[in-house]
């Protein structure tokens, strides 16, 4: 029960499970037993950055933590990756640019998080043609395999509301955690046009709203004829 490497393994797949409170209580009591181990330092400043649910999100712990791993482990580059989002996360537009950019050289641009991550730093700084370079590589990279990986769209639909650009409906643990917020985010997505009625009846992501009568008024919203109103 104390051994640090079960207890990450426990907490990997607590995460994979969506229970992301045992999550984090696993990585720090995997953290406990062997604090020099860049795996839990990792992932612990990864959830605290990243969660579904923003109230268990963390900035300046996750970016301590971060910090850690990067220099227990600086050849890794998903480290690194995790630094610049913390550093993201901080407000460390610059710092977070330049260790995205890093993170890109080292992964030979295989994760489209590092570059969803710089192309909202670069928003954030001003950068508006880097930001929009940089996200269009991300999606590049993450529509082939995003179905498969509900983080990348969860970030992916992040860095598409700072840029307002199209993107993916909300995962189903931020519609778990948030349904409010994922309702506003449909709207949003309505109002631009780049959500269609097939979508929000058949997504299993967005199964918990169904029973809402804001999610059914948005679906019958659009799916009524140009000029006339749900009532």
């Amino acid at each position: 029960p104390d051994d640090p490497t079960v207890l990450y393994g426990l907490g990997t797949l607590l995460r994979e499970l969506g229970r992301f409170d045992e999550t984090e209580a696993a990585f720090r009591k995997s953290l406990e037993n062997g604090p020099e181990d860049p795996y839990p330092l990792n992932s612990l400043a990864w959830l605290l950055a990243t969660a579904p649910d923003r109230r268990q999100r963390r900035p300046e712990e996750a970016l301590e933590l971060a910090r850690r791993a990067v220099t227990e482990a600086p050849q890794a580059a998903t480290n690194y990756n995790t630094l610049g989002v913390a550093e993201y996360r901080n407000g460390l537009w610059d710092r977070a640019i330049a260790t995205l950019k890093k993170s890109i050289e080292m992964c030979n641009g295989t994760d489209p998080t590092d570059f969803f991550f710089l192309a909202m730093a670069q928003r954030q700084r001003g950068d508006r043609e880097e930001a929009e370079r940089s996200f269009g590589r991300g999606v590049d990279v993450a529509k082939k395999d995003a179905p498969a990986f509900w983080e990348w769209r969860m970030i992916w639909a992040e860095a598409s509301e700072l840029l307002g650009k199209p993107g993916p409906v909300p995962t189903l643990y931020e519609v778990k955690a948030e349904p409010d917020r994922a309702m506003d985010t449909l709207r949003r997505m309505a109002a631009a046009g780049s959500i269609q009625p097939e979508i929000l009846r058949t997504n299993s992501d967005l199964a918990p709203l169904r029973t809402r009568r804001d999610f059914q008024l948005l679906v019958l919203d659009l799916t009524m004829p140009a000029g006339r109103f749900a009532p």
